[in-house]
């Protein structure tokens, strides 16, 4: 093709121009031969290049799946969007999910479809996205995905339904989920309270343990529910636990005399006292009948 070249454009390169617009679209092969100055001249030496093979005409499509991307989780209705390049219309896009088709839209460069999770179960799944030029000059786009659809199981482990608190409350909840929970978060009365735990107790685990302040609520009973979401973004409300603002009621044993002793005349007897809003008033009781005057302190009573 053309005229031998003989004159260098940098240091063992040469270079001629090859005029395209009367050569037929498709593939065509190009070869170098180099000959030097060997005698007797002509022929001299001659070597050839290995060929080269281009495409003369419009360039190759182009498509980019922008999302969901890849190593990401997915569920319910998912949106599916590419873009595209196409040098030679008209052009076609497929998309596909494990090699079925995923009806779509194109509008201009932009491609768009919505895919039911809830048809696939749950666990790894390929997006595909194919375009096609007016030449059958093809581009593929693919992402690998997580389909999760299955919410975590949460349940509050800590307080027990009926336990009483003032000032603070210990809570701690069980979550867990078969591609791992992103948060818990405990509410009461279904309102947030503390920060949302990312991660559990300990290493593995699936405990999830916080001191919840109970500033600002009210004297009485209210539920406590944790909210665990997993890294899906599902989410699950654990059943709630009933729990008392509070002083417990009080309890009261008698710590002297023991039972099955034998007394006799004046005898010292004492008491001890947890719980309850104090101060309180105890009241020693003989055979069902008061006995003395009752104490606020001490519980110490002669009998």
């Amino acid at each position: 093709y053309g005229s031998i070249d003989s004159t260098t454009v940098g240091q063992y390169q040469y270079e001629i121009d090859w005029d395209t617009s009367g050569v037929s679209v498709g593939t065509h092969t190009l070869t170098a031969v180099a000959t030097d100055w060997s005698l007797p001249f002509p022929p001299g030496n001659t070597q050839t290049s290995d060929p080269v093979t281009v495409d003369v005409g419009p360039a190759y499509p182009t498509i980019s799946l922008t999302s969901p991307q890849s190593y990401t989780f997915v569920r319910g209705t998912t949106q599916i969007s590419a873009t595209t390049t196409s040098a030679d219309n008209p052009s076609t896009v497929q998309v596909a999910v494990d090699g079925s088709t995923v009806p779509s839209t194109v509008s201009g460069s932009s491609v768009s479809a919505s895919w039911d999770t809830t048809k696939v179960s749950d666990g790894t799944h390929t997006i595909t996205a194919t375009i096609t030029d007016a030449r059958s000059e093809t581009a593929t786009s693919s992402s690998t995905v997580t389909v999760d659809n299955t919410p975590p199981t949460t349940s509050i482990l800590s307080p027990t339904p009926g336990s009483f608190a003032t000032g603070t409350l210990a809570a701690s909840a069980h979550a867990s989920d078969a591609y791992g929970v992103k948060s818990v978060q405990f509410e009461i009365d279904g309102n947030p309270v503390g920060s949302a735990l990312t991660s559990p107790d300990t290493s593995g685990g699936y405990t999830y343990s916080s001191t919840l302040s109970l500033s600002g609520l009210s004297s009485g009973t209210h539920t406590l529910t944790d909210v665990a979401t997993d890294n899906a973004g599902n989410t699950t409300t654990s059943t709630g636990v009933s729990f008392t603002i509070g002083y417990a009621p009080p309890t009261v044993s008698i710590t002297s005399p023991l039972a099955y002793t034998f007394a006799h005349g004046t005898v010292t007897v004492t008491a001890g006292v947890t719980g309850g809003t104090p101060p309180d008033s105890v009241q020693l009781l003989v055979d069902g009948k008061a006995s003395g005057s009752p104490q606020t302190s001490g519980y110490s009573f002669s009998w």
